[in-house]
């Protein structure tokens, strides 16, 4: 084969190369962050000593997770520190949901070295106080940001959201309902219409405990939301994360834009953490 001929195979293999590589970096950073979910299964009375063992063995070592995505919160811990009242433009309340969402400084360190972690709480159970949503981040968070329920029936809860970074990436914890996830696809055409409403392509992770499927969301967005299921990608493993055996927790990642979409399918996995003191297994996900 001609010289010209290897020089121009070379040529085309680097610009490829290089397009691969370079169009889809920012996006890719949502995974320079190892991130987590889990159904602490808590309550008021219980959920203390799981946060201050399970979650606690969860943000720290070296294999920490660095955004912890809460669902079935309880309460706090007692050791946590709140923060003056979140405001704007911290807070982006833009439906004016009345649901209190609070910051936490929870030291996991010591008194003489402490290692801090910041809570983000969604108190929207204020009865049993048992199924608030909650984030725990390694960063302060730059923006704060509550929606209402995608749907109008009672089990349908809040939707809590944190930017973390300069590039924007922002992470939620939901919950869908409990009567099968019907409202799962709601939940992300609600979060992808908040981005498209502010025209910011800045990428997201829902991560949460959506009550059905990840064969079943897909399906029902691709039928019911094909705009915005073009704009997304699901990230899951295969096995059951909850006692019952259903595969129910896992993370949706998009953009506005989209495009991005197999970089995310390729950089991101998902695999189980280990069973903790709660009917769900945390399920972990990061860059391979």
């Amino acid at each position: 084969m001609p010289i010209q001929v290897y020089r121009w195979i070379f040529k085309q293999l680097s610009f490829w190369t290089l397009t691969l590589l370079v169009v889809p970096l920012s996006h890719a950073a949502l995974f320079d962050r190892v991130a987590v979910t889990w159904n602490l299964q808590g309550s008021s009375h219980a959920s203390e000593s799981k946060w201050n063992v399970s979650i606690r063995q969860l943000v720290s070592g070296s294999d920490r997770a660095q955004v912890l995505a809460i669902q079935e919160a309880g309460s706090v811990p007692e050791s946590a520190e709140l923060m003056p009242q979140l405001t704007p433009p911290r807070l982006d309340n833009p439906h004016a949901v009345q649901v209190p969402v609070e910051e936490y400084r929870w030291n996991i360190g010591t008194r003489s070295r402490p290692d801090y972690r910041w809570i983000y709480f969604s108190r929207n159970d204020t009865g049993a106080n048992r199924v608030n949503v909650a984030i725990v981040t390694e960063e302060r968070a730059n923006r704060v940001i509550i929606l209402p329920p995608p749907a109008s029936y009672a089990s349908a809860r809040p939707i809590l959201g944190v930017e973390v970074g300069n590039a924007g990436d922002t992470y939620f914890s939901i919950h869908a309902s409990a009567n099968g996830g019907t409202d799962a696809a709601l939940i992300v055409n609600a979060v992808h219409n908040y981005f498209a409403t502010a025209n910011n392509n800045a990428p997201f992770m829902i991560m949460g405990d959506w009550n059905r499927s990840p064969q079943a969301l897909n399906t029902q967005l691709a039928n019911n939301h094909p705009a915005v299921h073009a704009n997304i990608n699901l990230v899951n493993q295969g096995s059951a994360t909850q006692r019952s055996g259903g595969n129910l927790d896992y993370a949706v990642t998009g953009s506005i834009t989209g495009g991005a979409n197999l970089m995310r399918a390729l950089l991101g996995i998902a695999s189980l953490v280990g069973q903790l003191s709660s009917d769900h297994t945390p399920v972990r996900f990061q860059r391979y």
